[in-house]
């Protein structure tokens, strides 16, 4: 949204862009070196995938490759690391089987459910409970799971704030598997989108597989770190949202305060009169008067008599000074029909 007044110009999407740009190259908030670094919470992680594999929770993945200098997009703090998402989250996605569509049910939730980060359960298709339970087995979402698109729009991420009865087709599920702040991660991916959406495949209907988003490179700062950008960023987001709004309260008023001048200005309540004015019924007659001379030359040609003014086609009250006329009367309307209008010589 870019907004426009006669005191502000500010396009507020490339703002929003910006913020988590900052954000994501840890220039948004200053580092604390009292943090503990991002590789101690990366081990921690690691850690915790190999108990829960143990525990037989999550299912072991292909080993991802080391993170190359041409997968790291720009410079990050020292205390921060690149990650792989398949190293820190447990990355899944809902079926890409069609079922049987039912009048009433479980909702199943595709990428055209996921509007403006939130789950949007109008226009959705419903699912047999016995469906539901088969594509939850491996795809189940929980409360604090990200969802996003995988197929058509890239991207367009989903943190899930509640429980919901619900399963998933062709939707990335994100779930982690040792503390993260994940309103962070969730910002990763809004910034990434568009990196993303160029590793994806396809023609018109482009899709990214599960494999790339686990191989997808994210930056990781420090936990603490997290928490401060995610509240840094929100207080951003929140200071855009109140200048767009602002914007179109103004908006709205600068569209009120112009019909109410030029209402005034109809009615002669714009400017103060002047008695030393000539009236508005001398300046007609002068008109009335070319207006002969013009036809007598041939200039114009002579239109038909117009009706007198009647009381009621005088919407309003005008000044003594002015007159109520007819276009016709004070204008050539050879291709225009003309309305009644004031006519005052201030």
């Amino acid at each position: 949204m870019i907004v426009k007044n006669s005191s502000l110009s500010v396009d507020t999407e490339k703002l929003r862009k910006k913020i988590l740009d900052l954000a994501m190259r840890g220039k948004l908030v200053p580092q604390d070196s009292q943090d503990e670094p991002a590789s101690v919470l990366l081990e921690k992680i690691k850690e915790e995938k190999a108990q829960l594999i143990k525990e037989k929770k999550i299912k072991k993945s292909k080993p991802l490759p080391e993170i190359t200098e041409e997968e790291k997009p720009f410079e990050i703090p020292e205390s921060w690391e690149w990650v792989r998402l398949g190293e820190i989250l447990d990355v899944r996605d809902g079926t890409h089987d069609t079922p049987k569509y039912l009048d009433s049910g479980v909702p199943l939730i595709t990428a055209k459910n996921l509007d403006n980060g939130s789950i949007d359960f109008n226009n959705v298709n419903y699912i047999s409970f016995e469906d539901a339970k088969k594509i939850n087995q491996r795809s189940k979402v929980d409360k604090d799971d990200i969802i996003f698109a995988m197929i058509g729009t890239i991207g367009n991420p989903v943190l899930v704030q509640e429980e919901y009865s619900m399963a998933i087709k062709n939707v990335a599920l994100l779930k982690k598997i040792y503390y993260l702040n994940m309103k962070y991660i969730l910002r990763c991916i809004q910034f990434s989108e568009n990196r993303m959406y160029k590793k994806s495949n396809g023609g018109n209907q482009k899709f990214i597989s599960l494999k790339k988003i686990r191989e997808f490179t994210i930056p990781l700062p420090p936990l603490a770190e997290q928490k401060r950008i995610v509240a840094k960023v929100e207080e951003c987001m929140q200071a855009i949202k109140t200048i767009e709004d602002s914007s179109k309260e103004y908006e709205k008023l600068e569209n009120q305060l112009d019909k109410k001048v030029l209402d005034l200005a109809m009615r002669g309540k714009l400017v103060p009169k002047d008695s030393q004015d000539e009236p508005a019924s001398v300046l007609l007659e002068k008109i009335k008067e070319e207006k002969a001379q013009l036809i007598k030359e041939k200039k114009i040609k002579k239109s038909k008599p117009l009706p007198e003014i009647t009381e009621e086609e005088k919407p309003f009250e005008i000044p003594e000074s002015w007159e109520w006329v007819r276009l016709g009367e004070v204008a050539k309307n050879e291709l225009y029909s003309m309305a009644d209008g004031p006519f005052g010589s201030n």
